[in-house]
């Protein structure tokens, strides 16, 4: 069985699902073809707990970036800016958020999980260009007490805390999307 996938200027690509089950050792050939991957689908429960390992996972992400943040300021001292506290904002809450959708399981909270996420996203963006001075130091929002373009801890002289928090919502973006998909 072949299906056609007609692209535009170019000859029609063709896709063999008997191949595909077999390079998959498949041979009930119950597949579906996502993100130009084939793969087998999968019954209920094993969807569901494909779930829940996402979901845990990015508790996880979630939970160590919020002790992480806490011990750079708690324990270490560093003081914290404006834009920092914006994160935290979004990052904090999302310990909780999580931790309510595993138990019992509940799939509807990538809604509300997404939503912070994503404006913690945009935060952390906005922090990291102000710190690479992409964007100006004049509108910055921390003009009094301490300054959102300074990094007081630098890892492998890339790595600072809003980089950090950069790549830890990058990572539970990814992991809810796929959660949303899965």
């Amino acid at each position: 069985m072949s299906v056609e996938l007609g692209l535009a200027h170019s000859d029609p690509i063709y896709l063999d699902w008997t191949a595909c089950g077999k390079w998959l050792g498949v041979t009930d050939f119950n597949l579906t073809f996502f993100m130009g991957i084939c793969v087998e689908k999968k019954d209920s429960s094993q969807r569901i707990q494909t779930c829940w390992a996402l979901l845990f996972t990015s508790w996880i992400a979630v939970t160590s970036a919020t002790l992480g943040s806490l011990f750079f300021s708690e324990v270490t001292g560093i003081p914290v800016c404006v834009l920092c506290w914006y994160q935290r904002i979004a990052m904090y809450p999302l310990v909780l958020i999580l931790a309510i959708g595993l138990f019992p399981y509940d799939p509807r909270v990538v809604r509300y999980a997404g939503a912070l996420a994503g404006v913690g996203w945009l935060i952390a963006l906005f922090h990291v260009l102000l710190v690479a001075e992409i964007i100006p130091g004049s509108i910055q929002p921390c003009v009094q007490g301490i300054p959102c373009s300074e990094t007081h801890i630098s890892l492998f002289g890339l790595l600072n805390i809003p980089v950090l928090s950069l790549l830890t919502f990058t990572l539970i973006g990814v992991l809810l999307f796929f959660l949303r998909i899965g």
